[in-house]
């Protein structure tokens, strides 16, 4: 059941008014990995995502519940980061491979995206990981909002694949009762290796 904006892997943010705003909690945490590996003729091929994870707060409630177009933060300290030594697809956008950090957005008609800002440039502008205005993504792809009852307390990210077509990979995010999902394809080397058991 689709249910009003998520913060589900959000922070704070604040006004509308400003180009993009991230904003990182005043929490302190270990920070966590999610990652998907395949192993084909070339080598081995992963896509893995590290994030600190933050505690659901009645702030991150109201968060969930505003109405105006936001940017938010996924996670803690720094950056939550997407490393893919390949190519990834969802739906239409392309990713190209490499590391990018991650955000999330809702649109005026409270609909959800994942942003994808490119390290180097954000490295570069000496943005780092506290508050920063005027970031702009390089890329949104959509995400789909669901709500249930069973609440997560830490946000948890996962990267989970098919077994029957390990290039169909499902970014699913939750935090609170809130919870994103996106489907990508990857653009792993799918040839077996030649020494590997049928």
């Amino acid at each position: 059941m689709i249910h009003q904006p998520l913060a589900c892997l959000l922070l704070l943010s604040t006004s509308c008014t400003l180009a993009a705003q991230y904003f990182v909690p005043d929490q302190l945490s270990a920070r966590r990995m999610t990652r998907v590996t395949w192993l084909g003729e070339s080598g081995e091929q992963s896509i893995a995502i590290e994030y600190g994870q933050p505690k659901w707060g009645e702030n991150h409630e109201k968060f969930m519940q505003g109405q105006a177009p936001q940017y938010a933060r996924l996670g803690t300290d720094a950056w939550t980061t997407l490393q893919s030594g390949v190519d990834l697809a969802f739906g239409n956008t392309k990713v190209p491979r490499g590391r990018w950090y991650l955000g999330a957005h809702r649109d005026e008609k409270q609909n959800w995206t994942l942003t994808l800002m490119a390290v180097d440039k954000i490295d570069r502008a000496g943005f780092g990981a506290g508050a920063t205005i005027g970031i702009k993504p390089d890329l949104e792809v959509p995400m789909r909002l669901e709500s249930t009852e069973q609440a997560v307390e830490l946000l948890d990210i996962r990267l989970s694949s098919n077994k029957q077509a390990k290039e169909n990979v499902t970014l699913s995010i939750a935090w609170g009762k809130y919870r994103l999902r996106g489907d990508l394809v990857a653009d792993f080397d799918a040839r077996k290796p030649k020494d590997a058991p049928e």
